[in-house]
Formats: C-alpha cells, sequence, structure tokens
C-alpha cells in the first residue's frame, strides 16, 4: 500500500497480493547510477501493508563502486595511479583509552591527474584528514589517521577504504591495528 524507500531502490512484488498461508517474493533493485555515494551503504526500507501489522521494515546493503571500463594498453599507460607508502601499521601494545597516529603517503604514479573520490573508515574511532584530494603525476599528499581507543579492549583491527580515479584499483584499503589490555 505504501513504501518508504531511498530513490534509488525499487521494489517489485511476485505476486502483488498475498492471500493467507501463500509466500510472494520482494525483488529489490538498487539502482548506483541514482545514488552518488562511493562505499558502504545500509538502506532502510519500510513497507505498509493492509494486514494487522501496519509496517515491516528491512535493510538493504550494498558497497558501491565506481566502474571503470576496460582500457587499452596505450589508455592505461596514460590512466592515473594510486600507490601508498605502505598499506597497513600496527600500533602494537597502548594503554587505555590512547589516542595515537599515523600518516599514509599517497602517490599519484601515474600519467594523469589521479583524483582521491572519497576516503571513509569502518569505525568512527578511525579519523582521516588529507591535505589534497587531486595530484598530478608524480605528486604526494599525506594522509594523517588518528586512532581513538576510548571503550576499546583487546585487538582491534580497522579498515580505511580510498575511492579514486585510479581505473585499474579504484577501492583500495590500507589498515592500522593495536591490541588494548582488557581489563
Amino acid at each position: 500500500e505504501k513504501m518508504e524507500l531511498p530513490a534509488f531502490v525499487s521494489l517489485s512484488f511476485d505476486p502483488e497480493g498475498i492471500a493467507p498461508k501463500q509466500r510472494g517474493n520482494i525483488s529489490v533493485t538498487f539502482d548506483p547510477t541514482k545514488n552518488v555515494e562511493l562505499g558502504f551503504q545500509s538502506n532502510s526500507i519500510k513497507i505498509v501493508t493492509s494486514d494487522s501489522e501496519t509496517s515491516k521494515s528491512f535493510t538493504v546493503l550494498a558497497t558501491v563502486e565506481e566502474y571503470f571500463a576496460p582500457l587499452s594498453e596505450k589508455d592505461l599507460a596514460k590512466a592515473p595511479k594510486l600507490s601508498f607508502d605502505k598499506t597497513s601499521h600496527n600500533f602494537g601494545k597502548l594503554q587505555k583509552d590512547a589516542k595515537v597516529s599515523t600518516e599514509f603517503i599517497l602517490t599519484n604514479t601515474g600519467k594523469s591527474k589521479l583524483n582521491l573520490r572519497k576516503i571513509s573508515t569502518n569505525c568512527p574511532c578511525t579519523i582521516t584528514e588529507i591535505d589534497k584530494m587531486d595530484l598530478k603525476p608524480g605528486e604526494k599528499t599525506t594522509m594523517n589517521v588518528v586512532f581513538d581507543l576510548a571503550k576499546r579492549r583487546g585487538r582491534q583491527y580497522k579498515s580505511i577504504t580510498v575511492f579514486s580515479n585510479d581505473p585499474t584499483a579504484p577501492t583500495q584499503i590500507v589498515n592500522i591495528r593495536a591490541e588494548v589490555p582488557r581489563s
């Protein structure tokens, strides 16, 4: 009867109506061309039906990445290329509630301008800052990462995802880790 969903998600029902003790299927279509946000997506969907429970809710999960059509060897040789000085950092054993930082050097080792589209983390405890989002060929930038371990205990593994216009690796991940005493 009524649906609450983002513009980039559509639903279809088979059959449209369901008799008692009958089953049906809901087909979910996620159109990333209507969603400009890259990365992990969690979207709540609400369906209002005619039964006694007035609404049903579920979540649609997706990871949106930019698509690059295959390039010729000639075009690939001219493309931007994102490189990191390291892909992980281990802070080792830390005190409770520590706040530590490290940095990653990002370099455009390609032949045309590199655009860093988005940088996201998998935890609000990890904050990134970057000097610039556009790099000329050969240019470098520093990505500062602050890891706030307040209220965290045990082994901690976090990731930072960098989305760029590098056609061979548009989504790259660097990792940080630490160990915090449990008591």
